[in-house]
């Protein structure tokens, strides 16, 4: 999904500008025009489909119009959606979790069930979206394991293994909750916690935040 292009802008006065596709603020990011903050694009599409924001709001971050600290974030959702080569005001380094190039997998799907990545968009370890769907009537008991995802990394620091905490959100109104459950370093179960009748289609935004030792 591309979230830039070049556009014309009419200027004050009726003149116009030329933008010119912006280079990657680091891996995964966007560098908006004008100096505005760099952010992930996946995770401002996650956010969007929690309901953080307008999609006027969404398209005018998309066409770099309006600056992310302008969406009346919390601090911690800023945080969650800025760059972290800005957190701090240190260059990040590559990190594999960030790079759609890396995408997680799915396994131990249960049965009966179909569990993909949602398309349009690219999944990281970091953010991803998640289609659930049955093609025949079935029904889920609560708590029961959907599938298993993968991280194309492990998580680490300091040297050592730890374990990310994964937030899942159901974009679908009035959808059932599901949860990351058992979580480690190399993955997660994602599991609905009310259960769940198909046929009824499921989409569930992920955003994963890494942990200190």
């Amino acid at each position: 999904m591309g979230f830039f292009g070049n556009d014309t802008l009419v200027a004050a006065g009726g003149s116009t500008t030329e933008t010119t596709t912006p280079t990657s603020a680091g891996t995964n990011c966007a560098a908006p025009p004008f100096g505005k903050p760099h952010y992930d694009p996946d995770v401002l599409l996650v956010m969007y489909g929690e309901g953080k924001f307008t999609l006027t709001n969404y398209n005018r971050v998309k066409a770099g119009t309006l600056s992310i600290e302008d969406l009346g974030l919390t601090a911690a959702d800023l945080a969650r959606l800025r760059c972290q080569d800005e957190v701090g005001g240190a260059a990040s380094s590559y990190d594999a979790h960030h790079d759609p190039l890396l995408p997680p997998t799915i396994t131990d799907v249960v049965s009966g069930v179909t569990v993909i990545f949602e398309s349009g968009h690219h999944p990281t370890d970091k953010a991803h979206r998640i289609r659930i769907s049955s093609a025949n009537p079935l029904s889920l008991a609560a708590g029961a394991v959907i599938a298993k995802i993968h991280f194309s990394d492990l998580y680490e620091d300091d040297g050592g293994y730890v374990s990310p905490i994964v937030q899942i959100s159901n974009e679908m109104a009035s959808g059932p909750e599901f949860r990351a459950v058992n979580t480690t370093y190399g993955w997660y179960e994602l599991v609905c916690v009310n259960g769940i009748s198909f046929p009824a289609l499921q989409v569930v935004s992920a955003v994963t935040t890494p942990t200190r030792r």
